[in-house]
C-alpha cells in the first residue's frame, strides 16, 4: 500500500518509495509464487498494483494464464517485425483490461504517443475508453501527467500543456510544449474509415469479430498502413474478440 500521509506537498520525504514504483513500472517485478520465481511485466505490475478497474473499483488478482497473455503482448511490443496481435478468446479472459494496462503505461510515459479504440458498437468503444479514463483518474498523483483539458473528459484524454490565456502568459509568450507529454487516447465510431490515415502508436480493436454489416478486414486495411512507414513498424495493434456465429459477423 502507498504510505499513509504521502501527498504532493511532502513527496520529497518519500522519494525512495516513489522511485521504487517508477522502477517497477519500467522493469517489471520478480516474486516467489509457491517457491517458484515468476516475472511480472511492467504493464502487468501496473494492472495488479495501481490500475483500478471501473467494473469493480478494485484491482486484478494474479493469474498465471493472464501473466502468459502479458508475456505474449510484450513479445509483440519488442519484436520490430510485429504490428501487434490478433487474439481469439473465451469470455472473461481479461484481454481488454490487459490492453488498457498497455495504453495506460504508454500514454502516461511516452512523448507524442497517440492511441485509439474501436469496438463492435459505438457504445462499446465508449465503455472501453471510460475504463481507461477511470484508471487514469485513480492513479497516484506521482504517475499522473499534466492533463490538457478535463481529466474526466468522456471523449478523449490529452496529456499536454493546459491552455493559459492570462495576461502574464501572453506577455511572456510561453508557448513551448517541450516539458509535456503531448500524448492522446480517444475512441471512434464503429466505421470502416475510423482512424483512416491517422498515425497511431497503439490501437485497441475490441470485439473485432462482432462487427455486424461492416467488414472489419476493410477497416484494418485502413489502419495497418499508418503503423508501418518506410518498411518500419511504428505502431502496435491489439485486436481481440470472442467468436460470433458466422451469420452474425
Amino acid at each position: 500500500e502507498m504510505p499513509k500521509g504521502l501527498t504532493p506537498d511532502n513527496e520529497e520525504v518519500y522519494t525512495d518509495y516513489i522511485l521504487q514504483e517508477f522502477r517497477r513500472r519500467r522493469e517489471g517485478l520478480w516474486f516467489m509464487n509457491n517457491g517458484k520465481a515468476v516475472y511480472i511485466t511492467p504493464e502487468h505490475y501496473m494492472g495488479l498494483q495501481w490500475n483500478q478497474m471501473a467494473d469493480t473499483g478494485g484491482y486484478k488478482d494474479f493469474r498465471m494464464a493472464q501473466a502468459n497473455m502479458y508475456y505474449f503482448a510484450k513479445a509483440c511490443l519488442v519484436d520490430y517485425r510485429s504490428v501487434g496481435m490478433f487474439f481469439t478468446k473465451g469470455r472473461r479472459t481479461g484481454f481488454t483490461e490487459m490492453v488498457l494496462d498497455h495504453l495506460v503505461q504508454a500514454s502516461t510515459s511516452v512523448k507524442n504517443f497517440k492511441a485509439g479504440i474501436t469496438s463492435k458498437t459505438n457504445d462499446d468503444a465508449e465503455v472501453a475508453y471510460l475504463k481507461y479514463s477511470y484508471v487514469i483518474q485513480n492513479l497516484p498523483f506521482f504517475f499522473q501527467p499534466v492533463v490538457k483539458g478535463k481529466i474526466d473528459d468522456t471523449k478523449k484524454m490529452v496529456f499536454g500543456k493546459p491552455s493559459d490565456n492570462s495576461k502574464a502568459s501572453k506577455k511572456n509568450r510561453d508557448s513551448s510544449t517541450n516539458d509535456y507529454l503531448n500524448s492522446m487516447v480517444d475512441f471512434r465510431a464503429t466505421a470502416i474509415l475510423s482512424y483512416d490515415s491517422v498515425k497511431l502508436n497503439m490501437y485497441l480493436g475490441d470485439e473485432a469479430s462482432k462487427w455486424e454489416h461492416l467488414s472489419y478486414i476493410s477497416h484494418w486495411n485502413n489502419i495497418k498502413p499508418t503503423m508501418v512507414q518506410g518498411g518500419k513498424v511504428v505502431g502496435k495493434a491489439f485486436i481481440g474478440s470472442t467468436l460470433n456465429p458466422l451469420k452474425r459477423g
